[in-house]
């Protein structure tokens, strides 16, 4: 057999990118493929409890101190300098970045510089404005110019790097690991729900492009569809980032059929999707993981890097006017016919098996001196993605 060629260096910083590796990470392992993984921090106090979920025990921990008021240029200094130590401490092969955070950016600036092969997991999302999200959109293009291999979740994300120059030989088309790590979560510990008849609506938002007067209007949003609705339980879900807790609490406390919820953990979050009946968010993770259990998606926002869920039916793009949103709300829970045509039967982000087409490529890599790079033709597996069923 080929030697390996060195180890795959795998950086997560948030929740996503927790959840999104952790499968490549128990898939390398699988394969005893040598790989270090490196927690940066990034959103302090969260991570923990979601390695312990997957069974993974970061390799290496950053301290990375975030201010109340955070500023993504010192981050972005720290987290790049700390992960440039790493790297030329431990020369890996392979640095994986995952998604669009300030520690994916971190993570393959570090890599590029300390002369390893970067290599993109969920490549080629875009929504072709720069403040929009802000940053994420910024730093997903910034590390395709670095990736010498781009992990696309979906045949629209694979033409869109198609489109952009990138050299076809280094994409592969793999399917979304958001889906294998809800696959794995509801195997490990079955999802339940307490069967209770009251419909339900599940609210999250956090996006910074949303800070403001967008977020305020979210906020009357929610409250006004809760006055109107009296028969349905609304849950807000609040994000770690504590700095908009209060204007939530303000907002919508005082309403009886809402319940403001401390951040979830992963397993508890699915749960909470899984029982609820319509779901309004700002947030990626959601708009992959709400058609396997056939929810509706409306998406606070006025762009998504995600259409593939608006093209499949299940997420509506509704923007952050307040009576836009309250419009949407009040139709789905009025119309039956406008709701059940939103409930999909697959899920258009994946079948739950990306992790292994994404390490069957990573394991070439380490055992090759062909890099897939300037036109250096790397095999790599393109079997079709068959959708996830559509759970309960």
């Amino acid at each position: 057999m080929i030697p390996l060629s060195g180890e795959v260096l795998v950086v997560a910083g948030t929740r996503p990118e927790v959840i999104k590796q952790a499968p490549l990470v128990l898939e390398l392992r699988r394969r005893d493929l040598p790989v270090h993984v490196v927690s940066t921090g990034q959103h302090a106090g969260v991570l923990d409890p979601l390695f312990a979920h997957f069974g993974i025990s970061p390799d290496t921990a950053l301290a990375v101190a975030r201010r109340s008021d955070p500023s993504l240029t010192a981050l972005l200094s720290s987290l790049t300098a700390s992960l440039g130590e790493i790297v030329d401490l431990r020369r890996p092969s392979i640095v994986v970045a995952q998604g669009d955070t300030t520690s994916a950016l971190a993570a393959a600036l570090a890599g590029f510089l300390g002369h390893s092969k970067v290599v993109h997991l969920e490549a080629g999302l875009r929504t072709g404005d720069l403040d929009s999200p802000f940053p994420e959109e910024a730093n997903r293009r910034l590390i395709t110019q670095v990736s010498r291999h781009h992990f696309a979740p979906t045949s629209l994300a694979e033409q869109k790097l198609l489109s952009e120059g990138v050299d076809p030989t280094t994409v592969t088309m793999t399917g979304n690991t958001v889906i294998d790590a809800l696959t794995f979560t509801a195997q490990r510990a079955p999802i339940t729900t307490d069967g209770g008849a009251r419909r339900g609506v599940l609210v999250t938002a956090h996006r910074r492009e949303s800070w403001g007067e967008p977020f305020d209007n979210i906020l009357a949003a929610v409250a006004s569809s809760a006055r109107k609705h009296t028969d349905v339980a609304f849950t807000w879900v609040a994000h770690p980032n504590t700095s908009l807790r209060g204007r939530v609490d303000a907002a919508l406390t005082a309403l009886p059929n809402v319940t403001v919820s401390e951040p979830l953990g992963y397993p508890e979050m699915i749960a909470a999707l899984k029982s609820h009946d319509l779901v309004l968010t700002d947030s990626g993770g959601l708009q992959e993981e709400s058609p396997t259990f056939g929810v509706p998606v409306l998406v606070m926002r006025d762009t998504t890097e995600r259409p593939e869920a608006v093209a499949a039916g299940c997420a509506a793009l509704v923007g952050t006017n307040a009576a836009d949103i309250c419009r949407q709300v009040d139709r789905l829970l009025k119309d039956r016919g406008a709701y059940e045509s939103m409930v999909v039967s697959s899920n258009p982000f994946g079948d739950g098996r990306a992790a292994s087409r994404v390490a069957d490529v990573l394991e070439r890599m380490l055992r090759s001196d062909l890099v897939p790079d300037h036109g250096t033709r790397l095999p790599s597996p393109r079997s079709s993605l068959v959708p996830l069923s559509a759970g309960g």
